[in-house]
This record gives C-alpha cells, structure tokens and sequence, in this order.
C-alpha cells in the first residue's frame, strides 16, 4: 500500500478563501472546472474540521490549476497565495509568539511543521548572522509545487515575527531529485 502524503484542511480552506476574495467566485469554479472529479469532490466538500487531513495531491492539484488558470501557467501565484495564507492562519495566539520567538526557532519550526503536514521533516542551519539555510525533506518529486507553498508560507510568517529579508530563494529544488528541497535566507530582525 502506498503512503499517502496529507496535509491539514486549514490549508485548503486558507487557500478557497484567498482566490475567492482575490479573483472572485467565478474564477474559483473556472480553477474547480480543471480538476479530477476525486479533487473537485474534496475541495468542493464542507470542511467539517480544519484540523481533518485531506490528501497533499489534492492541496497540490488545486494549485496546478490556480497556476494554470488565473496566471498564464506562472507559478509564482504559489508564493503569493502562500504567504497570504500565512497572514490568515497566524493570527491571536500565534501571531503574539511569532513576534516574540527567534527567528531561529520560527524556521526550525518542527512543530508547526507537523501541524500541518503527516510527512517530511524541517531542518535548518545558521550559515552566519542573519543568514540560514532551511531543508525540507520526506515529500516526492511529484510534489514539487510544496516547496513554493512552505517557501511563500515561511517567508511571509517570518515577516510577521519581524523579519526582514533582503534575499529569500529557493536553492535546491526536489524536482532536482536530490530527495528534498532548500530554502536560503538572509535578513535582518
């Protein structure tokens, strides 16, 4: 049996809500239109929970057609959405502890980590003041598209705990099939 890679329904209920708001209603059924009926189903459903699992390819699929269907293929969009997912999944609580963690510790974030995703792992490495390196591992080549929503997603959290980055990229791409992918950062705080 093959190991399903998930992550949690407050990703997905994060993202509706953005290309709702962002490109109406009518560009979320034309985005809908583009996928599988397994997908459409899902995406589509009630979410009873946002803390329930749904399937990471779905999650990604939604993308793929985002992508597709309101930027011209661009992936970039990702990024955006990702980041503009941060800004409503950390709020109260949790944007309290952000501006008061390290940056450090906000990266290493295996805690967050792992409430949003049943596989793959975080690891990071300070290279020098103000600069880090994170690694992401445990996610298929498949799953290309996950390195541009951590990355959009991490980078705009640690904007909101105060970082500010004069350089941010992605250096090492799983779809390089090296097994994981790389984040690198230099900022100031």
């Amino acid at each position: 049996m093959e190991y399903i890679s998930k992550i949690k329904a407050l990703a997905l209920k994060s993202n509706i809500k953005i290309i709702k708001e962002k490109f109406g209603e009518e560009a979320f059924h034309r985005v809908i239109e583009q996928l599988n009926e397994t997908d459409k189903s899902i995406v589509t459903a009630p979410i009873i929970s946002s803390y329930q699992w749904i399937p990471l390819d779905t999650f990604l699929n939604l993308y793929e057609a985002v992508a597709k269907v309101l930027n011209n293929g661009d992936y970039s969009i990702i990024t955006e959405i990702a980041g503009l997912a941060a800004e409503k999944e950390l709020s109260g609580i949790k944007r309290v502890f952000l501006a008061i963690a390290s940056v450090q510790y906000v990266m290493k974030g295996t805690r967050i980590f792992r409430s949003y995703y049943n596989s793959g792992k975080t690891g990071v490495k300070v290279i020098g003041p103000g600069k880090m390196v994170m690694t992401v591992t445990g996610f298929q080549e498949k799953h290309r598209l996950i390195e541009l929503h951590i990355f959009g997603w991490t980078k705009r959290a640690l904007e909101i705990g105060g970082a500010k980055f004069i350089r941010a990229e992605i250096t090492k791409s799983i779809s390089e099939k090296l097994g994981y992918f790389e984040m690198f950062g230099v900022f100031e705080t």
